[in-house]
């Protein structure tokens, strides 16, 4: 497919926001705008024809969506997957062009994280992304098309979907790294002062650790069709990219993998150490309790109303009561060491 010369979006103004490169190895060219009202490409004559990008926000106008398709010769069911956002991660193959969905990250804050869905459309000459949300995740695949710096400006269409997925997984890898000095710091806390939030934050690392696993799961077996599969708009010079994607989705599974195991250890360890703390309580109490067993027998004898008591007219009486149970209170107290019950 050659390089058009016409609008790649519908004409009805709207909300979403788009942007669109145009680029050689030697120049580039980059057009934005606040509506869906995409201007004609500059007129590239250049050898070899430019590669495409172009990036809209939001599903606010299906029209929009529809009539890009049909310029990019792309069929209906094209668009009714880009406005899919409930869709599992996928791949599908049209004439003319390859279709990719995934989970992105768009913001996480603390252990919660919000996900949002981005399509993308791979042409011969061109990749179009629509994403659900306006988050910014592209923002250093703009820097390299603008300084020209990389591979990225001197390659095809499919190397830029490569790019674009790899910038998507970055956020995984920064969420992933945080909850590891997260997890790090519980595992401190709970050998030295156990407390009920460690448990709470730890179930809610494992539930969301369960949606971004949900999320690349399926993301691994996309990418893996991309990488063995033969599709008419993928060179075979860049597969090796799409192989090296693949596995870094397999390393960012095994380390949610290893970090749900740490959690719980984390949880047995809270458990445990919970266990240990009342059982101190309860051994002190129960020393206590030993100690002053027969001090209150003593109380006890002495408290009764007998009438005669001898020892209630002896005029050292009270403080001979009172030296008995220190006495007895001291010997408990050395005996209960000696055994080591404390």
């Amino acid at each position: 497919m050659v390089a058009r010369k016409t609008s790649l979006v519908a004409r009805n103004a709207s909300a979403d926001a788009w942007q669109r490169f145009d680029y050689t190895p030697d120049a580039v060219w980059e057009q934005s705008g606040a509506h869906s009202v995409l201007p004609l490409p500059p007129d590239l004559e250049a050898t070899p024809p430019s590669v495409f990008w172009l990036n809209v926000h939001g599903h606010h106008q299906p029209q929009d969506i529809e009539l890009t398709c049909k310029e990019l010769g792309l069929p209906v069911q094209a668009a009714e997957d880009l406005m899919d956002t409930n869709q599992r991660p996928t791949l599908e193959e049209y004439p003319g062009g390859l279709y990719f969905s995934l989970k992105s990250i768009e913001k996480h804050r603390g252990t919660r994280v919000e996900l949002e869905q981005i399509g993308f459309v791979l042409v011969s000459n061109g990749v179009w992304s629509v994403q659900e949300k306006p988050a910014d995740l592209f923002g250093g695949v703009r820097d390299r098309l603008r300084t020209g710096k990389g591979m990225l400006r001197m390659r095809s269409a499919d190397y830029l979907l490569y790019t674009l997925l790899d910038a998507v997984l970055l956020p995984y890898r920064e969420v992933l790294s945080r909850w590891e000095e997260t997890v790090d710091r519980l595992e401190d806390d709970v050998l030295e002062r156990p407390h009920r939030r460690i448990l709470v934050v730890a179930q809610a690392l494992k539930r969301d650790l369960v949606q971004l696993r949900r999320a690349l799961l399926p993301l691994r077996e996309a990418v893996s069709a991309l990488e063995k599969g033969q599709f008419d708009v993928l060179r075979e010079e860049n597969r090796p990219y799409f192989r090296d994607l693949r596995e870094k989705t397999m390393d960012l599974l095994e380390g949610m993998e290893a970090l749900r195991a740490v959690l719980d250890s984390v949880e047995a360890l809270y458990i445990s150490a919970l266990s240990q703390k009342t059982n101190e309580v309860v051994r002190v109490l129960t020393v206590f309790s030993t100690i002053f067993m027969p001090l209150t027998f003593i109380v006890g004898v002495y408290g009764m109303n007998f009438e005669y008591m001898p020892e209630l007219r002896w005029t050292w009486g009270y403080a001979g009561v009172w030296g008995l149970m220190l006495a007895v209170g001291i010997g408990m107290y050395f005996w209960i060491k000696r055994r080591g019950w404390w």
